[in-house]
């Protein structure tokens, strides 16, 4: 069997774009060209890879599915091996694709990309912020290379990665200026209990945040469920309960012009990881190696207010 990179390209970047249209255009090649090579592809692999539908473009079949990651990871290959042979004498360069934690990305990510940029002018950096089971399954498939995140959820989801530790990340209490317990140094989760409790509903953010009241026995009196980051800010801001978040952003204003405070909690409770995480089977570009070693380096003096 004969398999060219290049129809292997094809196919990834019409699985991207789920339109053989939308490819052509992205690739600057023409229709036809694509068409022929995933037809020959497919004859080449005895496998249908998509089922077409005019109304909805083209859909991965299971099979294309699992040859879609397969293909991903033999193409990091392929573009590690012409990275290396061309940049033995000089900068490094190529593009990574790079996943973000949805409610890290505006807090951390923009800074350190924009740094990153200015130290490594010739890396492209596909950036996607997404919330953390989006992440799982984008480095699964080998969507992302790499994503910067935290370690929530169970120690055995992490069984099929490659984890690298970046910094320790401790919770806050998120209050209105004007509350009562605002002018401290630290809160006491004990005594913020019987409030109204403003939870971020993410998957996996929201089993993290409840477990820090099950590891104190406490029972909360959950009243708002959030999707968003900046919602808990702006409800908590209004005075309307008192929020839980790990991230601190740089400024007390909300986006309705509120204003919050932060406070660590006076409890010893689980810390969040942020961490680095890529598919153990996937080649690890040195394009790759050098973005994480970036993030571990820009992290490196962190301590969360």
């Amino acid at each position: 069997m004969n398999l060219s990179l290049l129809k292997l390209r094809y196919f990834v970047t019409t699985a991207e774009e789920g339109s053989i249209t939308a490819a052509a255009q992205r690739l600057h090649i023409s229709q036809p060209s694509i068409s022929a090579a995933i037809s020959q592809l497919e004859d080449s692999l005895k496998l249908p890879l998509f089922i077409r539908k005019s109304s909805s473009g083209l859909i991965l079949t299971p099979g294309g599915q699992q040859i879609l990651s397969k293909a991903r990871a033999l193409l990091a290959h392929a573009d590690e091996f012409q990275t290396t042979a061309s940049t033995l004498n000089s900068e490094v360069s190529g593009r990574i694709r790079v996943a973000c934690f949805v409610n890290l990305a505006p807090i951390h990510f923009a800074s350190l990309l924009a740094k990153f940029k200015e130290k490594f002018p010739y890396i492209e950096v596909d950036f996607y912020d997404r919330d953390q089971s989006e992440i799982f399954d984008g480095i699964r498939n080998a969507k992302y290379e790499l994503a910067l995140t935290f370690d929530l959820g169970e120690p055995n989801e992490f069984d099929e990665f490659k984890v690298i530790f970046v910094a320790k990340i401790p919770p806050h209490a998120i209050l209105a200026k004007n509350h009562r317990l605002a002018k401290q140094q630290s809160v006491s989760l004990k005594e913020l209990s019987p409030e109204p409790l403003i939870l971020m509903d993410l998957p996996h953010s929201r089993e993290y945040l409840l477990s820090l009241f099950s590891f104190l026995k406490l029972h909360p009196n959950l009243k708002y469920l959030p999707r968003s980051f900046e919602m808990v800010r702006a409800l908590a801001g209004n005075g309307l309960g008192y929020g839980l978040l790990g991230l601190v952003p740089k400024t007390t204003s909300t986006y309705d012009g509120s204003q919050v405070v932060s406070l660590p909690l006076k409890e010893s409770v689980r810390y969040l990881n942020m961490i680095v995480i890529q598919l153990k089977q996937m080649p690890t570009r040195q394009v790759v190696e050098t973005f994480t070693l970036f993030i571990k380096n820009h992290f490196k003096e962190y301590t969360s207010p």
